[in-house]
């Protein structure tokens, strides 16, 4: 029984992982995009 609890609980955490992961990867791609428009809308 034990086994499954840590299995569980790993496979939990992978994807709590991959979850912030994501996020953090969004965050910077839409940054990144908010920036390219600025830069494009503002004349240098």
């Amino acid at each position: 029984m034990t086994p499954l609890i840590f299995y569980l609980l790993e496979s939990q955490l992978k994807y709590n992982c991959l979850m912030i992961a994501t996020s953090v990867v969004a965050t910077k791609r839409a940054d990144v995009n908010l920036t390219f428009t600025e830069s494009s809308i503002v004349p240098k």
